[in-house]
């Protein structure tokens, strides 16, 4: 998937007879979300998050009692807000314990050679602010600080084969300024390549300029603090840490409609596959 007091003056009367502050009080962090090792900055339900063990910085033991059916399924969202975000419809059917026989562990980019391209590929992005347009920023571990909630559609390529493993990116990204529903900027189209520890971005911004960023993205430790160890592009046997959860009955997004989907959960991770001769094939995911 997958991060304030906010202070705002009062309007002051036409003769200025008064001015005071209004101060947002903090929100409360559910007793059940307290495993988070960032803290659950947002207070953040067990629908919208729920962390499972090892996949921290900080080796904690995830959320406590651990996540189940249904938890940590996220969705569609667009702002820190714990009621910002639209939580598909999802009935449990059965635990991991009661499915027999049990799904296959899911792979990824194992079969053709190491390659694999999805289509359409329609997502959100989530990660720190480091501007107001939300145009400079990158996924992170943590939800520390205000976060960034950006829109974006297009062709996904794998290419884990020898040398190569590398992903890219066509797409179509929307500009969430002032805010998500009311964009002055509108969309611009990118094309991301992420190679051992560096990453292109090429941004086409309206036919009228073609920009170029070369970068190393890294990421942060779970108290926010910045983790100068390099990251790489997603390995194709990151499914080998998924723990299985159960099986539910999910309305997915973009149209899709219900569908009865085994859940996966890796900490903050979640991934629903569908059986497809015999293989996990998988659907969604959210962090």
């Amino acid at each position: 998937e997958s991060s304030f007091a906010i202070f705002s003056p009062a309007h002051p009367t036409m003769k200025l007879l008064s001015c005071s502050l209004l101060v947002a009080s903090a929100c409360v962090v559910p007793e059940d979300t307290k495993g988070a090792d960032d803290g659950n900055p947002h207070c953040w339900d067990r629908l919208r998050r729920c962390d499972g063990p090892n996949a921290h910085p900080s080796s904690g033991p995830g959320y406590q009692p651990a996540c189940g059916l249904c938890e940590g399924i996220g969705g569609p969202a667009w702002s820190d807000k714990n009621e910002d975000i639209e939580i598909p419809n999802c009935v449990p059917v059965a635990p991991a314990g009661q499915v027999d026989p049990a799904p296959p562990r899911p792979e990824w980019a194992l079969n053709n050679g190491g390659k694999f391209t999805v289509e359409s590929d329609r997502f959100t992005m989530i990660g720190k602010k480091q501007d107001p347009f939300c145009f400079e920023f990158f996924p992170s571990n943590n939800s520390v600080g205000d976060q960034c909630y950006r829109r974006q559609t297009g062709k996904f390529t794998v290419d884990m084969s020898g040398e190569q493993k590398s992903l890219h990116y066509d797409l179509n990204i929307h500009i969430p300024w002032p805010s998500d529903k009311f964009s002055l900027f509108g969309n611009i189209s990118t094309q991301i390549t992420a190679h051992g520890p560096n990453m292109w971005i090429v941004n086409n911004l309206y036919n009228a300029v073609d920009q170029c960023v070369c970068t190393n993205p890294l990421s942060s430790s779970g108290d926010g603090s910045h983790n100068p160890d390099p990251i790489f592009p997603v390995m194709y046997n990151w499914t080998n840490h998924l723990v299985y959860v159960g099986r539910e009955k999910l309305t997915v997004e973009y149209g899709i409609g219900e569908m009865t989907l085994d859940h996966w959960t890796y900490g903050p991770h979640h991934a629903w596959t569908q059986i497809v001769n015999n293989k996990s094939i998988i659907v969604r995911m959210w962090q």
